[in-house]
């Protein structure tokens, strides 16, 4: 995915510009997958608070993923994805 690319490019340019750190996971683009990602990224870093993703098919996974990790979105974690409106729908609180 071209969009995938840019994606991960622009956010590492930023993430250095800002003197952040960051780091990226590849993740399938199914939520089975994004469950899978958000236990890689709290075993690598338990205190991570936000995540952004292009993986929209990913975030129901992602957000079981780190409910199950003990996270509470917002309180705990943000997560920024550009995504469809029936992706965000599914997991936006309204």
């Amino acid at each position: 995915y071209e969009s995938a690319r840019r994606g991960q490019s622009g956010f590492e340019t930023e993430v250095a510009d800002l003197g952040l750190v960051g780091a990226c996971y590849p993740c399938d683009d199914d939520a089975a997958a994004g469950e899978a990602c958000a236990a890689r990224i709290l075993s690598d870093d338990p205190h991570i608070t936000a995540i952004v993703t292009l993986s929209e098919a990913s975030l129901g996974g992602l957000y079981r993923g780190l409910g199950r990790g003990g996270r509470k979105i917002p309180q705990d974690m943000s997560i920024i994805g550009i995504a469809g409106n029936r992706w965000a729908d599914a997991v936006s609180r309204r």
